[in-house]
């Protein structure tokens, strides 16, 4: 596929720092991938989408949640007929001011591939709260910090030793995991939890961590329980 570039002009109405996007994606295959001059953030709301990569294409589910620095490029496609996703295009300005206040958050400053993350549908429901007062505001540098900021936060409250670019179903696993019955599952409950098989889901060491990890957090629950 070709590249195009899109820039922050192209997308943001003038003297705003934030854009939302609503769109139903057809399942026909996009003819070009394109890149930012701005940082995207998006989430798959319905449905199921076809993530079209330099490197490849990644299956994302209702919850996937996915961010994307300046240069990286990609293009969507949808699968069936529900296939919704929200996007977000952030000012350069604004990101360059959020870069120089933010503490270290890997899926906000992931720079050589797009960051994943994934929404339960509690979460899902509070970043959709969250769209729609910024969807009925100013959109000014406020209105985005006031969206971005709270989303930041719970992902730094949850945020694995996992690198942003590992494997969607990775991040997802551990995010399941701070459900109490997989916990305490163990590494079992995680292999079922991300739908891969064991020949297809080389997981042992990353699943380990993770769950060494979570342990880690809970002084209460010691690594004997495994």
């Amino acid at each position: 596929m070709t590249q195009r570039t899109l820039t922050h002009r192209d997308v943001l109405p003038p003297g705003t720092s934030i854009h939302l996007t609503r769109a139903l994606l057809t399942p026909a295959r996009p003819k070009a991938l394109h890149t930012h001059d701005f940082i995207e953030l998006f989430w798959v709301q319905n449905g199921t989408l076809r993530h079209h990569l330099p490197f490849g294409v990644e299956t994302l589910t209702e919850g996937a949640l996915v961010l994307l620095r300046p240069g990286q490029p990609h293009a969507l496609q949808g699968r069936g007929d529900t296939a919704l996703a929200v996007s977000i295009a952030i000012h350069p300005d604004l990101a360059q001011s959020l870069d120089a206040r933010l503490p270290p958050l890997a899926f906000w400053q992931a720079e050589h591939a797009p960051a994943h993350a994934h929404r339960d549908s509690r979460q899902l429901a509070t970043l959709n709260r969250a769209a729609g007062l910024l969807e009925r505001g100013p959109c000014d540098s406020l209105a985005a910090e006031a969206f971005l900021l709270p989303l930041l936060a719970d992902l730094a409250r949850t945020q694995t030793r996992l690198p942003p670019d590992a494997p969607l179903w990775l991040h997802h696993a551990c995010a399941l995991a701070h459900d109490p019955a997989i916990y305490c599952g163990g590494a079992a409950a995680l292999v079922a939890a991300t739908g891969q098989s064991h020949p297809h889901a080389p997981l042992d060491g990353a699943i380990a961590d993770a769950i060494c990890q979570l342990h880690s957090h809970d002084p209460s629950r010691p690594h004997a329980d495994l």
